[in-house]
């Protein structure tokens, strides 16, 4: 389809339309190619691509020597997530301000239910909050938590009012649900057809472990990773799988953060199932061994980091396909309530604005992937999967959601120049190679070289489609 509309565009003659914005002379990047061209905005949606616009605009954007993406989709954020008497660092306004300074697009947050809550309670609540504060588009997964059949008879209609992406646990005591209710869920998903995603992690070996170092007095950061080391992960990853297995129901891992949780996964896939993953950048570039510095405490998340292999293991996947989607958890909080015992400390890290910067310097500059899986990973397949329609390609008649990237600028990270209200980034001092130009959504420029020039309240909610 991409190398198709590429070549429409191309040929012949052309009806002249008053265009809103060109880009000219980039280096137009899809999932299967990468060409020179110019490209035409008009309406907010993308009309026109061809080696040569002659349409007029009243904005032209030179963008020789950039490469022209897709904005990226993060498919998994936490904007003012409550956690114990404190929320996460950023709401949906500088949350999402970060993300546009970031080459971020498009974000897909949560609504998860609370003691007593139907689903569309919950994401009422949480529309509440980001209507009229995302400055980018933005959706939500529905959280599952209580294991009821109230819960069960929402899900046709969470699909039919544009929510066909569940969430469910199982860890956390207030959150996890049963295997039983788990398989229900799985069931009444295929039949209505929404997708299940699942924070796997075995909930039962993290408490033992978790209370036995506690009574013993061992609480300092790596103690983490020891209640949470890959096995607790994979057990309950390879678990769902074969659950979903069963019932020959599409299933989404989220942030799978092992090796031998995404073994199972590939090998779902490879028998022809339905079985998709999603990694984030911290569990491709940090370590456990973060834990033994003396501020590990800022890097207490969960699924917590684990070993070198793990790392390695995991960029084998995302190279070879075996992993869909990189997305960023982005769940931070502020340093000062990143401090006191691990089993106290608010779990979560930042990520948001550095997710597409950091994927192009580590994958594509170090030639851990490629350009067309780049862009795989952060828009096409997000897109593709949760039902985002007008998203995650450049084809005309898609928004005009897309990145300019300058692969001859070099940076490095820190959390005082970044736009998020977090004090603190896990990699700050970290080097980059390439810089996020220009943001542009629905055809408006929102970030030009880390300044943002967006407005409050611009982001739509995306209702979406069935995933698929």
């Amino acid at each position: 389809m991409e190398q198709r509309c590429r070549g429409n565009a191309r040929m012949g003659k052309r009806r002249l339309i008053s265009m809103d914005l060109i880009v000219r002379n980039a280096v137009l990047v899809t999932p299967s190619e990468i060409f020179k061209a110019d490209l035409g905005v008009s309406g907010g949606k993308i009309r026109a691509i061809a080696s040569h616009l002659t349409d007029s605009a009243p904005e032209i954007i030179e963008g020789e020597g950039m490469f022209l993406l897709p904005g990226a989709i993060d498919v998994h954020t936490h904007f003012h997530l409550p956690f114990g008497d404190t929320f996460s660092a950023d709401d949906f306004y500088s949350g999402s301000v970060a993300a546009a300074c970031g080459g971020v697009t498009s974000f897909i947050d949560f609504a998860t239910q609370g003691p007593g809550q139907t689903v569309a309670e919950a994401i009422a609540s949480r529309r509440e909050e980001a209507d009229g504060q995302a400055v980018i588009d933005y959706s939500f997964h529905a959280g599952i938590t209580q294991a009821n059949r109230e819960t069960l008879r929402e899900i046709p209609d969470l699909v039919r009012d544009g929510f066909p992406s569940l969430k469910l646990f199982t860890a956390y005591p207030n959150l996890r649900v049963t295997d039983a209710f788990l398989l229900e869920v799985l069931e009444e998903a295929k039949r209505g057809g929404a997708l299940v995603g699942v924070h796997a992690e075995n909930g039962d070996w993290i408490e033992a472990l978790r209370e036995r170092f506690v009574l013993g007095g061992r609480t300092a950061p790596i103690y983490h990773y020891l209640s949470r080391p890959g096995f607790v992960e994979s057990e309950a990853v390879a678990r769902v799988v074969r659950m979903a297995k069963a019932l020959e129901a599409p299933l989404y891992v989220f942030h799978l953060a092992s090796g031998e949780g995404l073994d199972a996964v590939a090998a779902a896939r490879a028998e022809g199932f339905p079985v998709m993953a999603e990694t984030c950048p911290h569990y491709l570039l940090l370590t456990a061994e973060k834990y033994k510095q003396p501020d590990g405490e800022r890097f207490i998340l969960s699924p917590a980091l684990k070993e070198e292999a793990d790392r390695a293991r995991l960029w084998r996947g995302l190279a070879c396909g075996e992993i869909d989607v990189v997305a960023t958890d982005h769940c931070p909080f502020l340093l000062k309530e990143k401090k006191g015992p691990f089993h106290l400390v608010p779990n979560g890290i930042g990520g948001v604005e550095t997710l597409l910067p950091l994927l192009y310097s580590e994958g594509v500059a170090k030639k851990r992937i490629t350009m067309n899986r780049l862009v795989e990973v952060l828009s096409y397949q997000p897109a593709r999967i949760f039902g985002l329609e007008g998203k995650g390609s450049l084809m005309p008649g898609k928004d005009a959601d897309f990145v300019l990237l300058d692969p001859r600028v070099e940076g490095r990270i820190e959390a005082s120049k970044q736009h998020s209200r977090c004090d603190h980034s896990p990699y700050e001092g970290w080097p980059l190679d390439g810089k996020i130009h220009l943001t542009v959504s629905r055809g408006k420029v929102v970030a030009r070289d880390g300044e943002f020039l967006g407005r409050k309240g611009n982001g739509r909610f995306l209702p979406r489609k069935r995933s698929r």
